[in-house]
């Protein structure tokens, strides 16, 4: 079966892409070998949930809405499924 998810990829991908991680080597880490370290997921999680709250501001579409609560859920499995545990 193949580990990729399109959807969680990508949104990891755009984490990194605008350097948010405290760690310097997380991004290369992810590149080159897909891995990613407690610390940096728990940034990535708090960074998708934000994304996702700034899309209930007033004047944003039901579609915008629910377009980033599937991606923040696709990430939040993709990321349970591989053991990173998502706090209670």
């Amino acid at each position: 079966m193949d580990d990729r998810d399109f959807q969680a990829h990508g949104l990891i991908d755009e984490f990194f892409d605008r350097s948010l991680p405290v760690d310097d080597g997380a991004g290369p880490r992810w590149r080159d070998s897909g891995q990613l370290d407690p610390l940096t997921v728990a940034q990535i999680r708090m960074w998708a949930a934000n994304r996702t709250l700034a899309a209930f501001r007033p004047g944003r579409s039901d579609t915008a809405r629910a377009l980033r609560e599937v991606e923040r859920n696709s990430l939040d499995r993709w990321l349970t499924d591989r053991g990173f545990i998502a706090p209670a």
